[in-house]
Order: structure tokens, then sequence, then C-alpha cells
């Protein structure tokens, strides 16, 4: 055992067990130690890309807002009206640029778009399960006649009639037995006078 460890007593000789629990105790603690380096390495790293990758969009944005806002400006000095509404320019009498409206018309067609796509990819699927229901339904009427059809033949037969007074002709059959023994045991039944036809 490890005496530096705090343990209670030391292997004096460093027997094998000990020396083997030993390697494993610090190969362990090396494999924590380097992962958590690797650990602290790769978060600083990415944290640094992550930075990097922010101030290059922030850089990118304001240069497109001034360089826009330096549009609008310059096309307010020379008459134009506001850019938004596109009117015509007093100068030149052409129309204003409308970079802004354009995007807000593209902002509404986005919105007005997925709108209609998706009423339409309910309204497919609302016809698409009711186009389902409907054949299910006929394919369960279809087999609900046909087994009334079968049901009805089996009715009409003479095996289901059979079937239906097995029954009774096995108590006939038992009791005729039973009164073929009663007479061979002596018993004479009372038999009524004979009608000849």
């Amino acid at each position: 055992m490890d005496w530096a460890a705090g343990f209670a007593t030391p292997c004096p000789a460093l027997c094998p067990p000990c020396r083997f629990t030993r390697m494993l105790r610090r190969t362990r603690a090396a494999v924590t130690l380097q992962k958590t380096l690797r650990m602290v390495l790769a978060r600083r790293s990415y944290l640094r890309v992550r930075r990097a990758v922010i101030t290059i969009q922030a850089f990118a944005r304001g240069m497109f807002a001034r360089r826009l806002y330096q549009q609008v400006g310059a096309w307010q000095g020379n008459g134009c009206p506001d850019p938004t509404w596109g009117g015509p320019c007093a100068a030149g009498g052409a129309t204003a640029p409308s970079l802004p409206l354009q995007m807000v018309w593209h902002q509404k067609a986005v919105v007005i778009q997925a709108a209609v796509r998706g009423w339409l990819a309910r309204t497919r699927y609302t016809r698409l399960r009711r186009t389902v229901i409907y054949l299910q339904c006929c394919y369960r009427r279809v087999r609900a006649c046909r087994e009334l059809r079968r049901l009805r033949v089996e009715a009409r037969s003479v095996e289901h009639y059979k079937q239906l007074h097995k029954g009774m002709e096995i108590k006939v059959i038992q009791l005729q037995c039973r009164l073929d023994e009663q007479v061979g045991a002596g018993f004479q039944p009372f038999v009524g006078p004979r009608v000849w036809g």
C-alpha cells in the first residue's frame, strides 16, 4: 500500500499485488489529469475561435449598416424622398432605389409563402386522411358483405341443420339406449292399443 496516501500500514516488502495496485492508482490519476488538461485546452481554443467569429460578424454587420446609411444619405442629398417609398427623385426624375423596401417586401413574401405552404400541406393531409378513411370503410364493408353472404349460405345448407340438431339426436339415442336397458331388465312399460292402418 502507498504510505504517502494515508493508509494505515505500509507494505514493507512491496509485494507484487501492492505494486500492481499502486501502478493502477497512478495510471488512473494520470489519465484523469490528461483528460482534464485536454478539456481545458480544447475549451480555450473553442472560446478563442468563437470570439474571433463574433468579432468578424460584428465588423461585417457594421460595415453593411454604414454602407446602407451612406446610400440613404446620398439619396436624400440628391433630392430623393425616403428610399423606403421608392418615389421619383427631384433631380433626375428617376425612381429612387428602394433597398429597404425590397427587404421588407422580401420578408413579407417569405411570411406569406410560409403561411400558404402550411395551408396547402394541411389541406393535402386532410384530404389524404379522408381518402384513407374512406378506402378503409369500403374495404371493411366489402369484407362484411362477404361474411354475411357466407353466413347466409351456411345457414341454408343441410350441414348447418345437422350441426344444430346434432345435440338433439344424441339425446334421442341416449334415451333409446336407456329404454332398451330397462326393457331388457324386465321392466314392462305401458303400451297402448295398436292402431293398424
